[in-house]
């Protein structure tokens, strides 16, 4: 299969009874458990389409995952043999991000690069306490500051 030879809804109402789309009903069949795992790891509706060829545009499988969420909702991975890109409604673009560098790096198969993605998605969370802390130091800082010019001005 490749990319530029598919269209979104062909693949959308294949993919609404079928959650794995491939050409290898082998990789399917070892990939079908995997995908059937994602809702108790993350990912409540996931979707997985795999082509055959690297498309040409950078941005080729993002484009296409988006069409497919936006037809179907949830959670889809485009997978080429040297790329991946996901979109989702439910996860976030950084935890995505993320679990796609996994998924591809270091180079892994098909199968340990999917589970590689719903383990980082699994565990993502927003670092809120690097942020809490920042905010916290800034508003000492300016208090001290503000202290300083008060007593200086006071005493002057």
């Amino acid at each position: 299969m490749k990319l530029d030879q598919l269209d979104v809804d062909e693949v959308h109402e294949y993919l609404e009874t079928n959650p794995v789309m491939t050409a290898n009903s082998d990789l399917e069949a070892v990939l079908q458990p995997i995908v059937a795992s994602a809702p108790e790891r993350g990912v409540e509706d996931l979707r997985v389409l795999i082509v055959d060829e690297n498309p040409q545009g950078a941005t080729d499988l993002r484009n296409f995952a988006n069409e497919l969420v936006d037809a179907g909702g949830g959670t889809v991975i485009v997978r080429a043999p040297h790329a991946v890109s996901a979109s989702s409604e439910d996860v976030s673009r950084a935890a995505l991000d993320m679990a796609e560098r996994e998924m591809m790096l270091p180079i892994r198969d098909y199968p340990d690069g999917f589970n590689a993605f719903l383990d980082v998605v699994d565990g993502y969370s927003v670092p809120w306490q690097n942020g809490s802390i920042l905010v916290a130091l800034s508003i000492a800082v300016v208090f001290a500051v503000l202290c300083v010019v008060w007593w200086r001005r006071s005493h002057s």
